[in-house]
């Protein structure tokens, strides 16, 4: 998927547009169908979660000049969504980009002023297939806009608007080749789904636990809720019984070595707690795995780690004049039971902590 930079205008746009539970089979039927890769947000209910809602808040205070366009749209433009579709294609060789994404948005835009948020810094009209597209000026690589009727709307590269537009006056896809590989997670505030083969990354070939992995593995999700509970789900779908039994156990056997890496590293004890809370399913030709946390809870630890980090020094250096403790030589024990002492010479030096015997 290109890396499209939208102006403030453009995200304004996506941000204008409460919450749907289900996919719109009307956005379905206008997806990509060489998509393999799909991408899901449902930012009403997002940004109205304890742990979105501050942070929100905190934002448009420090920074009420990025919030301009979407204060123009009303006073709580992040209401107005109700789904947000994109749809791209990844090659399962090397993951390397195939295709531009196209974006297909649902919400009441008849109720928005969407050329003034999206067109803020310009645009050019152009007409395809009886419908008028508006190119971004102002976006660093091509971005179209187009309102398809008061409920809907697609941006992307203008190849793929102009194909969802032809793909749409010939009736569109069936939704039902959508629904077969996008995940069940598709109800979390934002999700991700991609259908497979799926390889091993490059130089992990030989690698039998990643093998195993990917073996039979056909489609993946992801799901995350930012609630009164922080939910995180997973799924992994395989072609055969079999197979999910074995991604079943090696799933189970990461997750084991990963606690027992964490079990004696006092840094990482929330880590490891939360891995105890983490539930692992198998039903059938599916392995499914969530993890459910406090929001509060949560925020409490994220802020108990921000407290720990050392204070920046200024950079004009420290107030006193003694020698910053960078410059002093450093000792740091090696494995062979010397210590390697840095700073003294060019090169480190290394010495026996023992007497030496006479």
């Amino acid at each position: 998927m290109s890396r499209t930079a939208w102006p403030v205008a453009a995200v304004a746009l996506l941000l204008s547009v409460g919450s749907a539970r289900a996919l719109d089979p009307e956005l379905l039927k206008l997806a990509d169908p060489e998509a393999n890769v799909a991408a899901g947000v449902r930012l009403a209910d997002m940004a109205a979660s304890p742990l979105m809602a501050p942070l929100l808040e905190e934002a448009r205070a420090s920074s009420p000049e990025a919030f301009e366009a979407l204060e123009a749209l009303g006073p709580d433009p992040f209401s107005l969504i109700e789904e947000i579709l994109v749809f791209g294609h990844m090659d399962p060789e090397g993951g390397a980009e195939k295709s531009d994404p196209l974006v297909l948005v649902r919400g009441p835009f008849s109720e928005v002023d969407w050329q003034s948020a999206v067109c803020a810094e310009g645009c050019t009209a152009s007409m395809h297939g009886g419908m008028e597209l508006r190119r971004v000026d102002a976006a660093e690589d091509e971005l179209f806009f187009v309102e398809l009727d008061g409920g809907h709307a697609a941006l992307g590269s203008g190849n793929q608007v102009r194909s969802m537009i032809d793909r749409r006056a010939a009736g569109g896809i069936d939704p039902a080749s959508v629904e077969t590989w996008v995940s069940t997670m598709n109800d979390a505030h934002f999700w991700l789904s991609a259908k497979g083969p799926f390889n091993a990354p490059e130089g992990q070939a030989d690698n039998p636990m990643l093998a195993a992995f990917t073996e039979g593995l056909v489609g993946l999700g992801f799901g995350l809720t930012l609630a009164d509970d922080v939910v995180l789900g997973l799924e992994l779908s395989s072609d055969s019984e079999e197979n999910a039994q074995k991604l079943f156990a090696t799933v189970q056997a990461m997750l084991g070595m990963a606690s027992m890496s964490l079990a004696d590293d006092p840094d990482n004890a929330e880590m490891a707690q939360m891995l105890d809370k983490l539930s692992l399913t198998h039903d059938r030709a599916r392995v499914q795995a969530s993890l459910s946390l406090p929001a509060d809870e949560l925020m409490a630890q994220i802020a108990a780690k921000m407290a720990e980090q050392p204070e920046e020094v200024a950079e004009d250096g420290p107030a006193n004049e003694e020698t910053p403790a960078a410059a002093q030589p450093r000792e740091r024990k090696s494995s062979g039971g010397k210590i390697t002492i840095h700073g003294l010479e060019e090169e480190p030096v290394e010495v026996d902590p023992k007497p030496s015997q006479p």
